[in-house]
This record gives C-alpha cells, sequence and structure tokens, in this order.
C-alpha cells in the first residue's frame, strides 16, 4: 500500500516543477521581449538617421530634423558657403548646380538678392569658408534647400573657366518650402 507521505512528495514535485517551468517561461518572455525592444529601437534609430541625413528636403527628414537632437542639430540647418555658377548657355555646369526658386532658374551671380531661396540640383559642398581649399561641412543631395544670407564674392572670368559667371554664397539650410 501506498504511503500518503510518497503521494504528498510527488504533489510537491509536481507543484514546484510548475512554478520553475512558469517561472523559466516567464523569464523567456521577457527577453524575447527586451530583444524585440532592442530590434526595434535599431530599426527607428537606422530610420531616423538615414532620413535626416540621406533625406533632408522629405517630409520625413524635416520631422526628425525638428526633433532636437545635439548632434543632427549640429549637421542639420548649417551656414556655410556654396560656389554658384552659370554657364555660358545660361544653365548649370558641373560645378554650379543651384537653382533659384520658385521656377527653378539660374540668374547670373550679380542678381542674386539676400532672401532668395536656392536649391541643390545634385550634390553640392557646403563649405565652412569660401574656397575649395578648405574641407567641406557635408556634402548635400539634390533637393536640398538654402537661404541666401549673402554673396561672399564674385570670381573673375580668368577663376571661372568655361562659366559666363559665377562666385561664392554664405547660406544657410534650410527645409524647402
Amino acid at each position: 500500500m501506498p504511503s500518503p507521505l510518497n503521494g504528498m512528495y510527488a504533489k510537491m514535485n509536481t507543484q514546484s516543477a510548475s512554478a520553475t517551468q512558469k517561472l523559466t517561461d516567464f523569464i523567456n518572455t521577457l527577453a524575447n521581449l527586451i530583444k524585440n525592444l532592442g530590434t526595434i529601437f535599431g530599426c527607428v534609430s537606422a530610420m531616423y538617421l538615414a532620413a535626416v541625413n540621406y533625406f533632408p528636403a522629405s517630409a520625413v527628414g524635416a520631422l526628425f530634423a525638428r526633433a532636437g537632437d545635439p548632434l543632427i542639430a549640429t549637421q542639420r540647418f548649417s551656414e556655410g558657403y556654396l560656389y554658384y555658377e552659370v554657364g555660358k548657355s545660361g544653365g548649370l555646369t558641373p560645378y554650379g548646380q543651384l537653382v533659384v526658386l520658385p521656377g527653378e532658374r539660374s540668374p547670373d551671380f550679380n542678381k542674386l538678392t539676400e532672401g532668395l531661396i536656392l536649391q541643390a540640383k545634385s550634390e553640392v559642398y557646403l563649405r565652412p569658408k569660401p574656397t575649395t581649399r578648405e574641407d567641406f561641412i557635408r556634402v548635400l543631395g539634390a533637393g536640398q534647400c538654402f537661404k541666401l544670407l549673402k554673396k561672399d564674392r564674385e570670381l573673375t572670368a580668368s577663376d571661372l573657366g568655361n562659366a559666363k559667371n559665377g562666385g561664392w554664397l554664405s547660406v544657410k539650410e534650410i527645409v524647402c518650402p
């Protein structure tokens, strides 16, 4: 005849195993939750950096840029210098990839005025000083907009090569209108 103590030990072992299994399941679920949250955070961070740095003129890039991240704030909406030139035919040149909005026209350098909005038609180099001898602050992609703060200096015909006119502009990055 089985002893009543054996049944009690068997019941306690079953309850202990069940509690241990529940605790193990809880810990595994918690670990999976933390892992998934890390993956989600990583994806959101990657989207944030891509939107701000690779699509700065997009609505998403502008939204993220306004988030107040001090690292991004030092890169986005920077002030610097851009090279502007108009080709002999009146259009863009390989070095002069800026147009004036609205209407996307390329007026002569001497017709540019403070406050105009410029847009890059391909990559442009934002520089800390008005010279190509300086390293650039950032390379900005097509579609990025700038507000003209002032014309820094017009280049002479001998400096321009195949362009009609051009020079350096002091600008500030902005969200395109």
